[in-house]
């Protein structure tokens, strides 16, 4: 593992490890064509369906809204979001996943501060889930206004929807270690997080996961200390795992989700495709075949 990593998070898993020419096990995905663009750096996937239940699931590669009004942005793209999800409702889908950062997009270049500075601008601060809608609880989420669009998409058009936004702890919060004090975090007093985030067909917000492991992220998103490991289960009757990006590459939590018996995973992901060992399709493929 690497030097930032928390004692819960053991190892990285070899690449060599995993078979990287096979598809993704018995999952039925709605594509929608239209809206992908297959190859590029976006894209979530959904991994290792072997559950009794059937369903269908839709995965879309969307890129974010660059307004450099990061609210209007943030209100444009989750919109759009909506509109897919209603799309995909239409089509038969049940659940459909969005990309890393699907719902807000990068800060835009040069930053007028800190990169740390410029990221935190566009997060919101989300309340922890307590089985609530926040569509029909728009006050308790005042500071979250994209959470309360995707809870009202997901309940209009009856379809659970998994998105991946920022997320704003603010410190002294005694639930989150390392923000115990006021002076955790950096000199800004807060914790701030790279968060997926999930609602059930009625809209009920069930989950929201902070990345775990990073990719280049370490000099302006913190690491949650807590070792979350995040399941949620759909109206449905599907459980899924979940977990971000380049957490598929190491034991925890992915790895550990698995042993614990969990068969249906999401993930939002941005991925790098410099790299011909780790093409997101096949790299995603590969560890659907190895743990189903």
């Amino acid at each position: 593992g690497s030097s930032h990593r928390v004692d819960c998070c053991c190892d990285l898993i070899a690449p060599y490890t995993l078979s990287l020419n096979r598809i993704i096990a018995r999952v039925a995905i709605t594509m929608l064509r239209k809206k992908i663009r297959l190859g590029q750096h976006l894209f979530p996937a959904i991994l290792c369906n072997v559950a009794a239940v059937v369903y269908k699931a839709a995965v879309v590669e969307i890129e974010s809204d660059y307004n450099s009004n990061y609210t209007l942005r943030k209100e444009i793209t989750a919109n759009a979001t909506v509109a897919l999800a209603h799309e995909a409702a239409q089509a038969g889908a049940h659940i459909i996943v969005f990309p890393e950062y699907g719902l807000i997009g990068w800060p835009n270049w040069p930053y007028e501060s800190t990169k740390r500075e410029a990221y935190a601008a566009m997060f919101e601060e989300i309340p922890e889930p307590s089985d609530d809608i926040p569509c029909l609880n728009p006050s308790r989420y005042a500071d979250a206004p994209t959470i309360v669009t995707l809870s009202c998409g997901a309940r209009q058009s009856g379809i659970a929807i998994v998105g991946c936004m920022g997320d704003i702890v603010r410190c002294p919060n005694a639930a989150y270690p390392g923000c115990s004090q006021e002076s955790a975090g950096e000199v800004d007093r807060h914790l701030q997080f790279n968060t997926a985030v999930a609602f059930d067909t009625d809209g009920r917000f069930l989950l929201k996961y902070h990345k775990t492991n990073f990719w280049g992220e370490e000099g302006h998103l913190d690491q949650p200390q807590g070792c979350e490991q995040k399941t949620f289960t759909t109206s449905f009757g599907v459980e899924f795992g979940v977990f971000i990006c380049a957490d598929v590459i190491y034991d925890f939590p992915a790895e550990r989700l698995v042993q614990d018996g969990v068969k249906n995973f999401v993930t939002p992901i941005a991925w790098d495709r410099s790299m011909a060992h780790m093409q997101a399709m096949s790299w995603h493929q590969g560890w659907s075949l190895r743990n189903c």
